[in-house]
């Protein structure tokens, strides 16, 4: 990026007050500040624009550095899972998936129960062979756990 074309010039509060005339120096400091914001924002061409209209929703551009409650929905939503696969798991053993958003579904068969790493110990669900739904893993402290006497597999698909 090209060096800004003019200094950036702090306007004192004692220059705006309605005491205070417009004078060169007031001015001055003002178009300053305005050729300098322009050359920030247009760099060495001079101009600016948009590769395309966007509205920073997340889906015609990236979204804000914060997203409203309820925002991500409907076409903001990928339904094309990244990635889909199986992961069998010995009776009493784990497995931890990588950190994402897991669409879970076991065998009828299966003994699986979903496990959260909280307050220094393992918690799972109450019920066996109830992991099944959408879940979201950080890659280290939730798990799965297999305790069907044959062991269990699990299918997933990633988003």
């Amino acid at each position: 990026m090209a060096l800004p074309t003019r200094n950036w010039t702090d306007i004192q509060d004692g220059q705006v007050d309605a005491d205070s005339p417009l004078d060169t120096t007031l001015i001055t400091s003002i178009r300053d500040n305005i050729e300098n914001l322009k050359s920030q924002l247009t760099g060495e061409s001079g101009t600016y624009t948009a590769a395309q209209e966007h509205d920073h929703d997340g889906v015609n551009s990236k979204e804000v550095a914060s997203v409203a409650d309820d925002a991500v929905t409907g076409a903001k939503i990928d339904k094309t899972p990244a990635s889909t696969g199986s992961q069998a798991i010995p009776n009493g053993a784990t497995w931890t998936p990588g950190a994402g958003v897991y669409q879970f579904v076991e065998s009828g068969s299966s003994y699986c129960q979903f496990e959260i790493y909280v307050g220094g110990s393992w918690r799972r669900t109450n019920t066996p062979g109830d992991i099944s739904g959408i879940k979201y893993c950080d890659g280290a402290n939730m798990r799965v756990f297999s305790g069907g006497a044959g062991g269990s597999t699990v299918y997933y698909q990633t988003f």
